[in-house]
């Protein structure tokens, strides 16, 4: 029962990056895409903790020094770029978000974001886990909370676009600031 209860935590607090991504892509006015978003942020939430286990444990600390640094940096940057891009207005973030929704797009952003379950996975021989149950729970997780954060943001869109997008951009800046802190 305990590991149950580790396996589904753990799940909700990976899955949650993708909570608040999806939020900033709702409120972009990419819930059009939700469908496209959700399946491939779900993928790579599967596939990224099954390929750290192949990879294995003794790869662990060189990879988690680099991948420390890689998801907050990349948040930060993104949501930063999206505030200034809603305030002045020179920069076309629904445009933006438009691109980052494409297939490619969403590949590279759901890589970048699922970088900590290639680590998850490569913890996994230090704890009785199965990696086929975690990876399912993560991807669960992330699928539904993707769904839920296109959903919230296109509500958002639709009453206050300019604010939406500002608050998306600081949302996934705080996401940022609070994974490079170590604080999620």
């Amino acid at each position: 029962m305990d590991s149950v209860i580790s396996l589904a935590l753990l799940g909700a607090v990976i899955g949650a990056n993708n909570l608040a991504v999806s939020l900033a892509l709702g409120s972009l006015g990419q819930a059009r895409n939700a469908l496209r978003v959700v399946l491939v942020f779900g993928a790579f939430e599967f596939i990224m903790p099954l390929v750290g286990t192949v990879v294995g444990r003794q790869l662990s600390s060189v990879i988690t020094d680099h991948t420390r640094w890689l998801s907050p940096t990349l948040l930060i940057v993104v949501g930063a770029w999206t505030v200034y891009g809603a305030v002045v207005r020179d920069i076309d973030v629904e445009e933006l978000a438009r691109r980052a929704t494409t297939w490619g797009g969403l590949a590279v952003l759901s890589a970048m974001l699922s970088l900590d379950n290639l680590v998850v996975g490569l913890s996994l021989g230090l704890r009785d886990l199965s990696p086929l149950a975690l990876a399912s729970l993560i991807s669960g997780f992330s699928m539904v909370f993707a769904g839920a954060g296109l959903w919230l943001g296109e509500y958002a869109h639709q009453g206050a676009p300019r604010l939406a997008g500002a608050a998306s951009g600081a949302l996934l800046v705080g996401l940022g600031v609070l994974l490079a802190a170590g604080v999620v």
